[in-house]
């Protein structure tokens, strides 16, 4: 549990009992204990590492006090009016909620057994005038011993609940965080709260809530207006986390040409797609692709040509959840091989040269996914004449001059998994 604060807070309070009551009475509080300025390390801060995080309701100029009823006890705890519940209502980033920290300034044990709950509600009920938004569901609960608090009271220490399993953040991020205690002699525990916060930054920020005992005018929640507030919340910090996304790894580079490169990395649990970008090394322009396996290859290139690439995982799209982008990787395609250099060229160009059109042939001995692309002598991809499967046999396609310049050009042709680069002379 982490030490906020080194003042240990000397409280002593008489038992109380509370009895059913008929009749309304207006509600008083007086401050019974002020604890000072709110310190910097209360106002939330990073939990864990990489993936969650502790909030607060509370502002840089809050002072916190510990508030007393005229009905006997603690305005944020028990008290001769019967509440049963005190929360603080938060809307937060995250996907999960981890756990509660509270902050006590008053706690004593009958024993070392008897309890009382941490909860997490959705706001998905009604308060007692009828309006919405209220704590409903409850979410998440956790038993605490009061002798814990008691202890945690006396070392200066914020009272850690975790929950398990964490809880779903509800879908509009708005939820519940507080406590829920009966009655016992001898058992009593009280949330420290800001003051007052007329005048202050958080001027009009009001937080806390507070459940009513169904013999207290048929019990409902409230907030804390009916203690005459207008700006008060209580020192609660959720713990919200989201999921971990982690970033891919193992790239292996396969099936690299002039004009395409075969990339492969390593599946990341619960990635659902990935983002690769890559761009020529040096320049500032970047390319995106959205793989939705662990395998892509980057098609229409330039020859001879180094490009840099980094790829990262999506492992969520409502809420948005991805990895961060992966080290830069590094490869140089290949220089352009042309198919007179083969043993056996099976593609065909005529006329070549040309005026006007050409017809491109070729023979595939079995069904094949096939392209024909138009380069430039530096590689920039020009035009795609054919991109699709075929079946075996001979095959023609015709390619039209169009708009192209007389002067010299390169037709890749790729079937199947053989990659042939013929020249076309266009006059």
């Amino acid at each position: 549990m982490k030490t906020f604060y080194s003042i240990i807070v000397l409280v002593s309070l008489m038992v109380i009992n509370t009895v059913a009551q008929t009749t309304q009475t207006v509600r008083t509080s007086q401050i019974s204990t002020n604890l000072g300025l709110v310190k910097p390390s209360m106002l939330g801060f990073s939990q864990r590492t990489e993936d969650c995080d502790t909030f607060s309701n509370l502002c840089p100029d809050d002072s916190l006090v510990i508030y007393t009823t005229s009905a006997g006890g603690y305005v944020a705890g028990q008290n001769g009016y019967g509440d049963i519940s005190k929360a603080d209502v938060f809307k937060l980033p995250g996907t999960t909620i981890k756990g509660v920290m509270l902050f006590f300034g008053v706690g004593t044990a009958a024993d070392t057994v008897n309890q009382f709950k941490v909860r997490i509600w959705d706001n998905d009920s009604l308060f007692a005038d009828g309006s919405t938004g209220a704590p409903g569901t409850v979410l998440a609960e956790t038993l605490v011993k009061y002798n814990d608090v008691k202890n945690d009271v006396a070392n200066g220490d914020m009272t850690y609940v975790e929950f398990d399993p964490d809880v779903t953040m509800p879908a509009d991020s708005t939820f519940y965080a507080g406590i829920n205690f009966g009655y016992n002699a001898g058992d009593t525990i009280a949330l420290v709260t800001t003051m007052e916060r007329t005048g202050f930054s958080c001027d009009g920020k009001l937080t806390a809530f507070e459940e009513w005992s169904p013999d207290y005018y048929g019990g409902g929640w409230y907030s804390y207006e009916t203690w005459g507030f207008t700006g008060v919340s209580h020192a609660i910090y959720p713990v919200t986390c989201d999921d971990v996304c982690n970033v891919p790894g193992n790239f292996t580079l396969k099936n690299v040409t002039a004009t395409s490169i075969k990339i492969k990395w390593g599946e990341v649990d619960g990635a659902n797609s990935y983002k690769l970008r890559y761009k020529p090394a040096g320049t500032g322009m970047w390319t995106w692709l959205s793989p939705t396996g662990h395998t892509k290859t980057i098609e229409g290139l330039s020859a001879a040509t180094e490009y840099v690439f980094q790829i990262k995982s999506v492992c969520g799209l409502d809420p948005k959840i991805t990895s961060d982008w992966s080290a830069k990787h590094y490869f140089t395609t290949a220089e352009f091989k042309l198919a007179a250099g083969l043993a056996n060229p099976t593609v065909a160009v005529f006329p070549n040269p040309t005026t006007g059109s050409a017809v491109i042939s070729f023979f595939l001995f079995e069904d094949a996914p096939t392209t024909v692309v138009l380069y430039d002598l530096v590689g920039r991809k020009l035009q795609t004449i054919l991109d699709q499967n075929l079946a075996a046999g001979n095959q023609e396609i015709v390619f039209q001059r169009g708009q192209l310049s007389s002067g010299l050009y390169l037709l890749e042709v790729k079937l199947g998994e053989q990659v042939e680069v013929k020249k076309l002379m266009i006059e």
